[in-house]
């Protein structure tokens, strides 16, 4: 079991030096890669939130916040992804709906 912690942890550090290098479809397949050996392992689980803003897959993003916010209440970059980019949601919705990564930039 040691081994397959390991190698989750390989894949989750994989997936933030693909974050880093701006390739966010090979980010989220080596955080998925970290989930699938550990799918509790909260840095793969943020590297692959963050990923999916990048791709633009906002719901998808939101699920896996919603997943990491609730097995580790107080991942603090998870929070403050959480504060940064959450749009209120409406009373018929119970999900954090995130705003598009092109909103955040500023204009020129």
């Amino acid at each position: 079991m040691t081994f397959l912690l390991q190698a989750a942890a390989c894949h989750s550090n994989r997936a933030l030096c693909l974050y880093k290098a701006g390739d966010g479809r090979a980010c989220e397949v080596a955080a998925t890669a970290a989930l699938t050996l550990d799918a509790s392992h909260p840095k793969a689980r943020f590297w692959r939130v963050q990923a999916r803003l990048t791709r633009g897959d906002t719901q998808a993003a939101a699920e896996d916040l919603c997943t990491l916010l609730h097995t580790h209440p107080s991942h603090r970059e998870a929070r403050a992804l959480l504060e940064a980019k959450c749009v209120p949601p409406s009373h018929a919705r119970t999900r954090p709906v995130l705003k598009p990564p092109f909103e955040d930039r500023e204009r020129v």
